[in-house]
């Protein structure tokens, strides 16, 4: 019998898939007017990514996919907690499960982001660095360096995360090229500015160190280097395609400055790495002080209000240190009128138990506000609730309110009623003979 049960339970979580079906492969479309490439399991769309997946990745990676099929996470094995439109970053094997009614696909990847070591003569025109790192105290401000010809000035270390705001500081200059993206969505950065909105930034900045080695390359071509390639044979051709890094075509130093600003609460930040230069030197949860086994990454557990500082590596550096409120708990409502039954059989009344919460309801085929918080229609309604982490659930009520005759309506009837007697014992009174 122990045999038997040992059997099952392995066969339970080794094939947790095969309920929903059986494994299909997925096929794939580049969408050229967006740049993006469509994921179809069944000849049904269901995914879209920013870059193509399938092999090595070395961009961060967004994926989208539609609200009713069911997509799992997986990074080295292990779930990654996932939802439409987040960003995955961080090497390692990833595969996405898709998940319908009938067939399950799966596309699998390595994120590999893209290192000086990593360049090769194909890549000659450009040159990966890292920001050199020091603090001025002078200002207050981090200086992001570019080998001493250009540098940012913020108000946080690299790849930091925050809860206030941030200032990034910047000198025009004709050979850098700046790009800045929130959450994959480019945007113009503005020296000095605050930038408070809560969200995933990167700025890149392309710094032309030498313009010649291009002029020279670009002087040197003529046309017996130019190929007139068929259809068919451009469909076959290896062609490379310069990123992003390479705007200018010669030789240009990219360098890269990332951070996350948090909200007032957080259901996805569980992993906390410290900023470029530090190690994290204490977590405390709720005023407990809690115990640090790596000084480089902590997996928060419970819920609760955090306070997180790190360490600078460097003396030269201040401590760091950020806030945030980790909630994972679905948000609840209190409905009041509710029978055994589960049905409200006068009125529903709905009460929040999060004032900061969002509440939809939906009902006899039409949407309403949640201004009246009551509920007196006969009808099926949804109830759906958001809170500020973006935690969610749902509840489904049956409203049946019992017919009623208003006062207003009844009186004037029994006064007429009453009316039509004494009228009617008057006439017949007036009328009886008596012999």
């Amino acid at each position: 019998m122990k045999k038997i049960l040992i059997i099952l339970l392995y066969m339970f979580f080794l094939f947790p898939l095969s309920a929903f079906g059986a494994e299909v492969s997925m096929t794939e479309e580049y969408m050229e007017q967006s740049g993006f490439y469509r994921y179809y399991l069944n000849d049904e769309y269901y995914i879209e990514s920013t870059v193509r997946l399938g092999s090595v990745v070395e961009n961060i990676v967004r994926l989208t996919y539609n609200d009713y099929v069911n997509v799992v996470l997986y990074k080295d094995g292990e779930v990654l907690p996932y939802e439409s439109g987040d960003y995955i970053y961080g090497d390692g094997e990833y595969t996405v499960v898709v998940k319908d009614d009938e067939d399950i696909g799966r596309i699998n990847f390595i994120l590999d982001t893209i290192s000086s070591e990593d360049i090769d003569l194909e890549d000659e025109f450009y040159n990966n660095i890292e920001f050199t790192q020091s603090y001025s105290r002078e200002s207050g401000m981090y200086v992001q360096d570019m080998e001493g010809y250009y540098s940012l000035y913020t108000s946080i270390p690299n790849c930091a995360i925050t809860d206030k705001g941030v200032r990034i500081y910047f000198n025009e200059d004709e050979r850098a090229y700046i790009t800045a993206t929130k959450d994959g969505e480019e945007f113009n950065l503005s020296s000095g500015k605050l930038y408070s909105e809560p969200g995933y930034y990167s700025i890149n900045v392309v710094y032309d160190v030498d313009t010649s080695l291009g002029e020279e390359y670009l002087d040197g071509i003529d046309e017996s280097d130019l190929y007139d390639f068929s259809e068919e044979d451009m469909e076959e051709a290896d062609v490379y395609t310069p990123t992003q890094s390479n705007v200018y075509g010669y030789v240009a130093s990219v360098a890269s400055f990332s951070f996350q600003i948090t909200k007032g609460a957080e259901n996805l930040v569980n992993y906390i790495n410290p900023p470029i230069g530090y190690k994290i030197s204490s977590v405390i949860l709720d005023g407990k002080q809690l115990e640090v086994e790596n000084s480089s990454l902590y997996k928060t557990l419970s819920d609760g209000q955090y306070r997180i500082v790190f360490q600078s590596i460097n003396s030269d550096m201040p401590d760091y240190s950020f806030n945030y409120r980790r909630d994972r708990s679905a948000p609840r409502l209190t409905l009041k009128g509710i029978d055994a039954g589960g049905i409200a059989r006068d009125q529903l009344e709905i009460i929040k138990q999060d004032e900061s919460s969002q509440v939809e309801i939906t009902g006899n085929g039409m949407s309403l506000s949640f201004e009246d918080d009551i509920i007196d229609v006969d009808g099926l309604y949804k109830i759906n609730v958001t809170d500020e982490a973006g935690n969610f659930n749902s509840y489904m009520v049956r409203v049946e309110v019992p017919v009623r005759i208003s006062i207003a309506v009844v009186l004037p009837l029994i006064l007429a009623v009453i009316g039509a007697i004494l009228i009617y014992i008057k006439y017949t009174g007036s009328h009886i003979q008596i012999r």
